[in-house]
């Protein structure tokens, strides 16, 4: 019933009431953090004050990492998800090395996605963003070699572009 109220009715009060009883019930059910970590992001969204803004976003990185850490190991799929649901929680709280590690932990998984490219341009462009070129060079060149090749004169320039900043 969450899920609708948030994603279809957007009743962001009647959501939080709803994953509150849910945690209180079974504290350990992945789901309802992952649930509470889309609430809080919905709820910074919808917030024009930056300190609330960013209170918003951590509870969400924690209920994130949360329903990470209670996920079965051999639910990689699901694992791998909210790595990057934390990742990008991550980035949106101008916190760089933490995504990173959050990219690097689902590229870790074992899980066949088509998109392992555009996690590794994004690591890319994060450490480009922290003025590591080394760093977003390597991560830039993986993304090339893997990327289809309709993206591939994108990355290549991007590449060109880093190197020249050496």
């Amino acid at each position: 019933w969450a899920v609708l109220y948030l994603n279809v009715f957007q009743d962001l009060d009647e959501v939080f009431e709803r994953l509150t009883k849910s945690l209180e019930i079974d504290p350990s059910y992945d789901w309802t953090h992952a649930l509470l970590g889309d609430y809080y992001s919905r709820t910074a969204q919808e917030n024009d004050d930056p300190t609330s803004k960013e209170q918003a976003l951590q509870k969400a990185a924690e209920h994130y990492s949360q329903a990470y850490e209670l996920t079965s190991p051999r639910d990689q799929s699901t694992q791998f998800n909210y790595l990057l649901v934390l990742a990008n929680t991550h980035i949106l709280l101008d916190q760089p090395l933490l995504a990173v590690e959050a990219y690097e932990q689902a590229l870790d998984l074992d899980v066949n996605s088509q998109d392992r490219w555009r996690i590794e341009e994004t690591i890319g462009r994060v450490y480009a963003q922290m003025g590591d070129i080394e760093k977003a060079l390597f991560w830039l060149t993986r993304a090339l070699m893997s990327a289809p090749e309709e993206e591939r004169e994108r990355l290549q320039s991007m590449v060109v572009q880093i190197e020249a900043q050496r």
